[in-house]
């Protein structure tokens, strides 16, 4: 062989030679389909619309774990909570200043306007009462978005996942408070 010049083989080749360059063909081509597979799964997942932190319209229904800010405990007691979650208007959002609504910014990134009225109930002696939220604040942490108001310092993470919908956790004087929320009637 002189520069620049390659070596053709004039001898056929073997079976053997065939069938290991026929299977190293098949596994170079799953190799690259696999990788193209994941790269498109990846980007799929990856894009906003597609990820599971948007908030979810309608009414959430759950049970409070309590437990003492200072000490950590936690306390038998139980507290049913209920979260409604309704769609507003841009203009409603703005009137109201972010106390108690929200933009939703997952919604933002696909490109929507999307605002929300968030209301939260306790139930004290057989009945449900109204905590006035505060202004509400978008979050980004863990890779999720997140929403709290300054009131109650509530924490309050979309995750849809069936019928469960939200984590929320709040403080209410010197207990926090913690549960899933599921969709109800």
């Amino acid at each position: 062989m002189h520069g620049g010049e390659f070596f053709i083989s004039k001898t056929p080749l073997t079976k053997k030679q065939k069938i290991a360059i026929s299977v190293a063909v098949v596994a170079a081509v799953l190799i690259f389909a696999g990788i193209l597979t994941t790269v498109c799964i990846v980007g799929v997942k990856s894009r906003p619309e597609n990820r599971w932190d948007k908030i979810v319209p309608g009414t959430f229904f759950g049970e409070l774990s309590v437990k003492e800010v200072d000490s950590g405990k936690v306390l038998q007691e139980k507290q049913k909570v209920k979260f409604v979650v309704t769609e507003i208007t841009k203009e409603q959002y703005e009137q109201s200043d972010g106390i108690g609504t929200v933009k939703d910014v997952v919604a933002e990134k696909c490109k929507q306007d999307k605002y929300y009225k968030f209301e939260l109930f306790v139930e004290e002696n057989g009945e449900y009462e109204q905590l006035m939220l505060g202004k509400i604040t978008s979050n980004y942490r863990w890779d999720v978005y997140t929403y709290e108001d300054d009131v109650y310092q509530s924490y309050l993470d979309p995750t849809p996942d069936g019928d469960r919908c939200y984590l929320l956790v709040f403080t209410d004087g010197s207990l926090q408070k913690s549960s899933y929320l599921y969709k109800g009637e």
